[in-house]
């Protein structure tokens, strides 16, 4: 049976025959614009008439009529067909003059300015990535959101094509019922690209966490990021598998997902709130773990405090897909084209970083990287002179000496060089900056 649209438009007062005159007894519209009425309809209107209080030639009192709104609803819901109470809310809705509400160009607008947006983000780390531009070369991260951004050309171009059709309007100003069919078919058929995107992106950037810190054989490498990383892959892998499946399942036959809108097929659903529910919550447990996983790392960086949360806001931009639980198809729409179409570019931030300081860097002659590097090497220098300076003082002092010098036990005569090499592995270069 018919549930979110149905409700939805039983919820809506039926209101008539603004403009009207009584013929055989039954409201009729005077202008030709007016749908016409099936019998169905036509005799709940008639019916419906003396409990309005309202005289049958008052068309003004007839469209905020409570009780005729009550007794046309009954009666409707009682005999006529979903679709004859699709046409008699259209008759309501265009003899009572009701605002007509279609949101289709706005949903428009917005899925190619989001898709926009997403093509930005990917041409832009593929030119963060070319050798020639001094990138580090393309990776299984490149590839697997490039292969994500793929997969959002058709799940772009398939809502665009559900606007036409009536994607965004009144289920009742809709006027072909085939429409109606067309619309939830393809809703259905987006719903496994959204999956498939959501899973990907998140698995793009898990990819790209591995890149940036390979395996390095150190023994103080903490070895669970990476394996954290495989595992989370290996996750969201069989997440996206689970969630195809319930999709696939959701309804016997298959195509009741698309076709009991009208209650005219048999067939049965599992319960869609739950099952949205539940991915909803999946989702955005994985986003909290995919964000936070590379914090430790990134805060363990040989770079000072502000580059520090420089570097972690980059990151951490990749947060805000969390999908927005509705009834509403058209919203529900508009929130997933968002959220994988922004997931996508999230994805590209850190390449889009590296390739906007390399174009600075062009642009002006000012080299981030170089000028944290003599800053570095000029804080190294200053601890250098202090800590020679103590040992000399404490030679001329005393003669004594303790022990080996850090040359004979095989280490660096420079007390501070020899911390430096401790310092746990990084991604980072020598000059602690990150190699996107």
């Amino acid at each position: 049976m018919w549930t979110i649209p149905f409700v939805l438009l039983l919820s809506f007062a039926m209101q008539y025959a603004q403009g009207s005159e009584v013929e055989s007894g039954v409201v009729t519209a005077q202008t030709t614009t007016v749908p016409k009425l099936s019998t169905c309809s036509s005799s709940c209107l008639a019916q419906s008439v003396p409990v309005s209080g309202c005289k049958p030639t008052d068309g003004a009192c007839l469209c905020t009529s409570t009780p005729f709104t009550n007794a046309v609803t009954t009666c409707l819901t009682a005999n006529c067909t979903v679709i004859e109470q699709l046409e008699t809310k259209r008759y309501s809705a265009v003899t009572c003059q009701e605002p007509v509400r279609d949101h289709g160009g706005l949903t428009k607008t917005l899925i190619w300015v989001f898709f926009s947006i997403a093509t930005f983000g990917i041409l832009a780390r593929a030119l963060s990535r070319m050798p020639a531009l001094s990138g580090t070369g393309y990776g299984w991260d490149d590839l697997v959101i490039l292969v994500s951004w793929l997969v959002l050309i058709p799940s772009d171009v398939t809502l665009n094509h559900m606007v036409d059709l009536g994607l965004g309007q009144d289920i009742w100003m809709i006027v072909d019922p085939s429409n109606i069919t067309a619309v939830l078919y393809w809703f259905y058929v987006s719903e496994f690209t959204y999956v498939a995107l959501q899973s990907s992106i998140k698995i793009a950037i898990l990819f790209l966490y591995l890149r940036m810190w390979p395996y390095t054989g150190a023994p103080d490498e903490p070895g669970w990021f990476r394996t954290s990383c495989k595992i989370l892959i290996v996750v969201l892998t069989v997440h996206a598998g689970i969630l195809f499946t319930a999709l696939s399942l959701q309804c016997q036959p298959f195509s009741f997902s698309w076709l009991r809108w009208d209650g005219q097929h048999v067939g049965y659903c599992i319960d869609i709130n739950a099952l949205i529910f539940a991915t909803s919550c999946l989702n955005i447990s994985s986003d909290i773990v995919v964000i936070l996983l590379p914090v430790p790392r990134l805060l363990s960086l040989s770079i000072n405090a502000r580059k520090k949360m420089a570097v972690v806001a980059t990151f951490l931009m990749v947060w805000g897909s969390a999908p927005n639980v509705t009834y509403l198809y058209n919203p529900i729409a508009i929130w997933s084209n968002l959220e994988i179409n922004l997931g996508v570019l999230c994805a590209c931030i850190p390449a889009i970083a590296g390739l906007t300081q390399r174009l600075y860097t062009l642009m002006t002659g000012y080299n981030f990287t170089t000028a944290h590097r003599s800053a570095m090497e000029k804080s190294t220098h200053d601890q250098r002179d202090k800590v020679h300076g103590r040992q000399y003082e404490l030679e001329s002092k005393s003669p004594i000496t303790f022990g080996r010098s850090f040359s004979e036990s095989g280490g660096s005569d420079d007390p501070l060089q020899e911390q430096q090499q401790r310092q746990p592995g990084t991604c980072s270069s020598a000059d602690g900056t990150l190699k996107y």
